[in-house]
């Protein structure tokens, strides 16, 4: 469905949710357009899974045990590792406030659960496809 231009087809996500199905469910989405998914059950795995892998794209559940999303969205934009991966939160509970929130904060996206196949392809595809503002080292 998706074509890569540019010749290289190992894109990775990075996938911080607390819920099975939801883990099942992008895995077997994404990885019909060749992407890689790495998966976390909680943020502090996630945490160490970004910096470790280096993700094109963090999927980052809103509502998770220890750490929420808001918080875990902050702390991944602070490390310089993980600060340039684009962050799409996904939640069954989006609001203006939780939208207003993110944007601020570097999300890049929104994906509302329950998601279909066609929305989270399409979703990450997007994000995958907008250019990245590199800073260059001085």
């Amino acid at each position: 469905m998706f074509e890569d231009l540019s010749g290289n087809n190992s894109k990775s996500v990075l996938l911080i949710d607390d819920d099975n199905w939801v883990h099942k469910a992008v895995i077997h989405y994404l990885e019909k357009q060749d992407i890689t998914v790495f998966s976390a059950l909680n943020p502090f795995d996630g945490l160490v899974m970004a910096i470790n892998n280096r993700p094109d794209v963090i999927l980052l559940d809103y509502i998770l045990p220890e750490i929420r999303g808001d918080v875990m969205l902050k702390l991944l934009k602070k490390i310089e590792i993980t600060e340039a991966i684009p962050v799409v939160i996904i939640s069954a509970n989006i609001d203006k406030e939780l939208l207003r929130f993110a944007l601020a904060n570097g999300a890049e996206a929104f994906i509302s659960k329950p998601f279909t196949e066609v929305v989270l392809q399409e979703k990450v595809q997007f994000v995958l496809e907008k250019p990245l503002l590199e800073s260059s080292p001085a």
